[in-house]
């Protein structure tokens, strides 16, 4: 990652680059797009797989009728295909930054003159402190989307956590606009003084319609190794301590008496000491599907009876959206935006974060309640429609027009 736009702040938000590309002939938008932005500069301080990427390639390929877009970013092989398969995208690396560069970004100054874009969009916290001086300096309007802060994150000191609060308040005013993933972020933001409410909105993430064919169930689930007959509850995401995955396999020790089976799918650091910390339970209790490719997890899912998320904190993570899409009932914890699109008894189950003992006790009870489990599923299909991608681009559009207008960005 280039040192200009290093960042400290890790991209923590779970989920895929999910056929984002090639789908916007299919969609059809409720209103009139905005015309407003003519070159939109998504910017960030590394960009791989995960839910910021998805989210970035969402609006490359479908915020605005600008005719050009650019990723101002450090970016990964797999991320660039997926980008730069998308007609109007261009990939720009940042320059590495001089001495003098780290205190004036004379550099980027440079590089957003030549590109010369109508707005400026960034999605992580050191690529906004700098990027949005630079853009203040040639008067191009800002927007920063708060995907994961350390304003709420637990792990880390009080004192750098202090830290951040004042980088974040002594910078704020370089920002035209704030957009938060979900209220929980914006009021963390709002009760620190960061921002005022009215350069604070929340856009919740969204998912585009899933593609109609059949799935052949028994074939995905022989492919990664479960149970035709079990029922079958998956989670997809990051194997990183922040999801809670070993609360979900000390869960899973606990539900001798069902015929329930975990299936993990996903890569990532916490893979190999998660694999060991299973090898203890019985044979078969815990599948570990390993990375799928995009257009596999949707079939996953519905191969699949329920879907967990036992996260120690989170935003508003992609995954919980296409479970919801697939018709699964959610076992999430009361964490982050969770409860913003799952209701407790209504399309899943909420319950404390590291409990194994409650998580154990809704897998088990959801095990035993296949009636309840298809209620649950048909509410969770409902949930799915109103977080559509065109809604949170639509949203996100809005935005863009208000800053162009010099009006506050939650008018």
């Amino acid at each position: 990652v280039s040192a200009t736009f290093a960042t400290s702040e890790t991209v923590l938000c779970v989920g895929l680059l999910m056929g984002v590309a090639g789908g916007t002939a299919a969609r059809t938008r409720a209103a009139p797009r905005m015309a407003a932005v003519d070159h939109l500069v998504l910017c960030s301080g590394g960009l791989d797989v995960g839910g910021v990427e998805r989210y970035v390639l969402q609006l490359a390929e479908s915020a605005t009728d600008a005719p050009r877009v650019t990723v101002l970013s450090p970016v990964s092989d797999r991320f660039r295909e997926a980008a730069e398969a998308i007609p109007r995208v261009q990939v720009v690396a940042p320059p590495p930054p001089s001495r003098t560069d780290r205190l004036v970004p004379g550099a980027l100054v440079d590089v957003l003159r030549e590109l010369g874009p109508s707005v400026l969009h960034t999605q992580d916290t050191n690529a906004r402190l700098r990027s949005h001086l630079a853009a203040r300096r040639l008067g191009v309007p800002t927007v920063h989307t708060v995907h994961m802060s350390p304003l709420y994150y637990p792990g880390i000191s009080a004192a750098r956590r202090a830290a951040y609060r004042w980088a974040e308040r002594a910078t704020s005013g370089r920002t035209d606009a704030f957009v938060f993933v979900s209220h929980m972020e914006r009021e963390v933001y709002l009760e620190a003084g960061v921002v005022p409410p009215e350069r604070a909105v929340t856009v919740h993430n969204g998912i585009p319609p899933a593609t109609a064919r059949p799935v052949d169930r028994d074939g995905v689930r022989e492919r990664l190794g479960c149970a035709p007959d079990a029922t079958l509850a998956t989670f997809v995401g990051r194997l990183a301590a922040q999801k809670g995955l070993d609360y979900l396999i000390e869960a899973a020790g606990r539900l001798d008496g069902t015929d329930l089976q975990v299936l993990i799918v996903g890569d990532g650091e916490d893979a190999e000491a998660l694999r060991a910390q299973a090898a203890a339970l019985p044979p078969g209790r815990v599948v570990f599907g390993g990375y799928q490719p995009a257009g596999a997890v949707y079939d996953v899912l519905r191969a699949s009876d329920l879907f967990v998320l036992p996260s120690r904190f989170e935003c508003f993570p992609f995954a919980t959206l296409e479970a919801l899409q697939a018709g699964l009932p959610c076992v999430v914890t009361d964490v982050g935006g969770n409860r913003e699109a799952i209701t407790s008894g209504e399309n899943g189950l909420v319950i404390p974060p590291h409990r194994p003992d409650l998580l154990a006790d809704a897998l088990t009870e959801l095990a035993e309640d296949p009636d309840r489990r298809a209620a649950l599923g048909n509410a969770a299909r409902a949930t799915a429609r109103t977080f559509s991608v065109d809604r949170m681009v639509g949203e996100t559009e809005a935005v863009y027009a208000r800053v162009l207008s010099g009006r506050p960005a939650a008018a």
